[in-house]
């Protein structure tokens, strides 16, 4: 969503990379950003030092792809399709509206 508001904002994205990172507690994210930002390669050698805390999914974007996954979001806020259970059943375990899920004892079991 970021990179597609930039897009439509008039920047150039053609060489934008996107990532997503899962830090366990005790990592102060907003310096490691701020870190990432300044020097090339950062991320990666800290995600290849701290394997089990750090954990980074990085993409190239993709405007048309950008595009479809919102639509796609859209169309479960706009009543046009029902809800999927995640792909990874540890983000069901953390889902806020687990309790209300039709899916969510479905994962129960993928968990254990």
């Amino acid at each position: 969503m970021y990179g597609l508001l930039l897009d439509l904002m008039g920047f150039d994205c053609s060489s934008l990379k996107l990532s997503v990172w899962y830090a366990r507690r005790g990592w102060h994210l907003p310096l490691l950003l701020r870190s990432a930002v300044s020097f090339e390669g950062v991320l990666e050698r800290l995600e290849e030092a701290h394997p089990n805390d750090l954990r980074a999914f990085t993409l190239g974007y993709s405007r048309a792809e950008a595009e479809r996954l919102v639509r796609w979001a859209l169309s479960y806020w706009r009543g046009e399709r029902e809800p999927v259970p995640a792909r990874n059943p540890r983000k069901c375990a953390r889902c806020a509206y687990r309790s209300e899920c039709p899916y969510a004892s479905l994962r129960e079991g993928a968990l254990a």
